[in-house]
């Protein structure tokens, strides 16, 4: 539920070292020839390099899964083989791909983990799918976050190692949507409208217990519901009351008093607030404060910013 930025040029141009130290370029050759039996016909320049399949932004991976589903057995031809026991595995050459990417995220040529790396670039430091959990590393070889393949590498392994499928997330959030194949939305995706595509509000229940609601529209309303994210925000009704219970104390008279004790300060009535409710969260800020996108819709919900 919240947005990620394209990492800037010196972190791609990082990412993209490492994997061409780790996949020989006759493999990189191999799959560019390879994937251009199942690829959209504009997804490669007319000479392409292996880097333009790394590095392609999120927009363009959407569209080529778009492509690829709706043509989803020439992929399968390429990629897959059945072996003696009726079951599917891959081919050689994508099976190498696909064990390239543990080699790519442990390694750690720049003296961090790629996969710590990659999460200390994001800008992010609570996961993106439940805005809940820390993902920040607690050094430079131990990860804090997992990378979750957007697009599963078990089902579409020509994506194991693409920058832009590759989301730090919280464990919870990664083991639970695993290879799950609903249309989810990316925290990539532009296309999303990631503020108004997800409201947290809340019903009361009795005096104490609130029941927390995320409403929500597709695709991201499939995050919702298939990762649980709403039953996990039932323990944290404890913020909510303490939200509530601060609005009950901000009354107008007290406002009055405010002013009367404070009048020669100058204080604004913003500067009250702030005092009272802590700084307005903003978009921005939501990236670092776990739970901010519920106390931000909740804040504006009970007229407070």
């Amino acid at each position: 539920m919240i947005q990620m930025r394209q990492y800037e040029g010196s972190v791609e141009d990082r990412y993209w070292e490492c994997v061409n130290k780790e996949i020989d370029l006759s493999v990189q050759q191999e799959i560019l020839r390879s994937s251009k039996n199942f690829m959209p016909s504009d997804f490669f320049s007319d000479n392409p390099d292996f880097r333009e399949l790394v590095l392609a932004p999120y927009a363009k991976l959407k569209k080529a899964y778009t492509y690829i589903e709706k043509n989803v057995d020439n992929m399968w031809a390429e990629c897959f083989v059945q072996n003696s026991k009726k079951k599917w595995d891959r081919k050689p050459l994508y099976a190498v791909l696909y064990d390239s990417y543990n080699k790519i995220s442990q390694n750690t040529d720049g003296g961090v983990k790629m996969n710590v790396f990659l999460v200390q670039n994001t800008g992010l430091t609570v996961c993106p799918y439940c805005n809940r959990d820390y993902i920040n590393s607690r050094s430079e070889e131990l990860a804090g976050a997992q990378l979750d393949h957007f697009y599963p590498r078990s089902k579409y392994p020509v994506f194991s190692v693409c920058l832009y499928n590759l989301i730090p997330s919280c464990w919870n959030c990664n083991r639970i949507k695993q290879d799950k194949m609903q249309k989810f939305a990316s925290p990539f995706d532009e296309e999303v409208d990631w503020e108004n595509s997800v409201r947290f509000t809340y019903i009361p229940l009795d005096v104490e217990r609130k029941k927390i609601v995320i409403d929500s529209i597709q695709p991201v309303r499939n995050n919702i519901k298939t990762m649980q994210i709403e039953t996990a925000y039932q323990i944290h009704e404890m913020e909510v009351n303490e939200l509530l219970d601060k609005v009950q104390m901000y009354q107008e008279t007290q406002l009055e008093e405010f002013n009367k004790v404070l009048g020669e300060v100058g204080l604004t009535e913003q500067d009250m607030k702030t005092m009272v409710f802590g700084p307005e969260i903003t978009e921005e800020n939501m990236r670092k404060k776990p739970l901010g996108k519920m106390l931000r819709d909740l804040e504006r919900e009970l007229g407070i910013y």
